[in-house]
């Protein structure tokens, strides 16, 4: 699945995290990453025509909000907002404290697009899920060919073997198999 071609949906991205990460293993510096990975995706959603000039909120009710695990040891909660010529402070995507993570649940499937695409970048490229599936929608189709997903590209669609992590259970494990928007 090349990100570029293919529609993400939610449950996707959720699956993915769930299957390879806990919120153990997410600093507060991982989540201010991901704030990167969507900056990058919003520009790239205005420059194929999508014209919503999205970008990171940072006023002061809608700034990123990360609370630390109580163990020290990871998060606890995380909330990212964005902001748009029409719109300001909407959820971008949340890491909630019962587990559950949420994206853009007020967009439809086209404006999500780069919320997941984000996500799935962030997965691969700084939490080094082998398994993750990322082609950015600004990787040039012709120069990534038709290298397996478990193969690391980067932004550029250069091939590089993709960082191994090992990636364990613990009982700290998100929930799964709840439906939100």
């Amino acid at each position: 699945m090349i990100l570029n071609e293919t529609k993400l949906t939610r449950d996707q991205a959720r699956k993915l995290f769930n299957d390879n990460l806990t919120y153990s293993k997410v600093s507060a510096n991982d989540v201010r990453a991901l704030q990167g990975f969507l900056c990058i995706e919003y520009a790239q959603h205005e420059r194929n025509g999508e014209h919503m000039e999205m970008r990171p909120s940072y006023r002061k009710r809608t700034a990123p909000q990360i609370t630390v695990a109580e163990s020290g040891i990871g998060i606890q909660s995380a909330y990212l907002f964005v902001s748009g010529f029409y719109f300001h402070g909407r959820e971008a995507i949340s890491f909630n404290d019962d587990g559950y993570i949420g994206f853009a649940g007020w967009a439809n499937g086209t404006t999500i697009q780069p919320f997941l695409r984000a996500f799935m970048r962030w997965i691969s490229e700084w939490m080094g899920v082998e398994r993750a599936v990322y082609r950015t929608a600004s990787a040039n189709a012709a120069s990534t060919g038709l290298a397996p997903a478990c193969y690391g590209t980067d932004a550029m669609g250069h091939g590089e073997a993709a960082r191994a992590t090992e990636t364990t259970k613990t009982e700290d494990t998100p929930a799964k198999g709840r439906e939100r928007a």
